[in-house]
């Protein structure tokens, strides 16, 4: 395995969304977008892509 000269950060929105507000439905939502987001920038990083974007809506 060759070592990996990238690194993702991923951050979950710029509101505030207060837990006891918040339905396990859609915090499934919300996890699962992050982890397609996840996957889709290690695959594009370990194709040699720079900087991806992607913006995945859940509303």
């Amino acid at each position: 395995m060759s070592e990996q000269k990238w690194a993702i950060a991923l951050h979950g929105g710029a509101g505030q969304i207060s837990r006891d507000r918040i339905t396990p439905e859609k915090e499934t939502l919300f996890r699962a977008a992050l982890a397609r987001v996840l996957e889709i920038g290690t695959t594009l990083l370990d194709q040699g892509c720079v900087a991806p974007f992607r913006q995945d809506p859940i509303s």
